[in-house]
């Protein structure tokens, strides 16, 4: 019997290890200084679900490429159609390689999208017209193969990643989530 050989370098698995975490545990936002579990989202009520039910889950196969780096950082990653917006920024931060200890924002069609405004857990929005990231999906933003958003990460650094559509599988209609390849990690943050 032949062992087949791991092509996996450390980035993905990192990232895979990050990605079942978070499908067992939810988001993986920094707890704050209290220690309960109950602030990873305190800004949605019942720690919304990773998915809007009423968009068709098709598979999206999404190439995030760490914009203006000297050398190649990327990722592939599959995932729901209707996975909610804020749950794709922290699924991209993670498996980037990010530590997720700055704000961020996707830049969509002339519109950003960010954490809902929440004062008691710092998270607050950084332009007044932000629309909330958990109130759309993937889908509303990327409709078409080729298209693509912004997420920027940390607004000091400003981190941007191009995030484009490479594929729709219409078949897959399974929901996972994975990280299918990459290369290179991120600066020092």
């Amino acid at each position: 019997m032949s062992k087949k050989k791991n092509t996996n370098n450390d980035d993905s698995l990192f990232a895979n290890d990050f990605l079942k975490m978070f499908l067992k545990y939810g988001s993986m936002l920094a707890k704050a200084d209290t220690g309960t579990d109950d602030v990873l989202y305190p800004y949605v009520e019942g720690h919304a679900s990773l998915v809007v039910d009423a968009v068709e889950p098709v598979a999206y196969h999404l190439y995030i490429s760490l914009l203006h780096s000297p050398v190649k950082i990327f990722r592939r990653i599959t995932v729901p159609a209707n996975l909610r917006l804020e749950h794709l920024a922290q699924i991209i931060i993670r498996t980037m390689g990010w530590y997720n200890c700055h704000l961020h924002q996707f830049h969509a069609q002339n519109r950003q999208y960010a954490p809902k405004e929440d004062e008691e857990s710092g998270n607050m929005s950084w332009l007044s017209n932000d629309i909330d990231a958990m109130s759309v999906t993937v889908n509303d933003v990327l409709k078409e193969k080729g298209k693509s958003i912004k997420l920027e990460y940390d607004f000091g650094d400003s981190w941007m990643h191009q995030v484009r559509l490479s594929a729709i599988d219409d078949k897959d209609r399974s929901g996972k989530i994975t990280v299918d390849s990459g290369t290179g990690g991120c600066p020092p943050e």
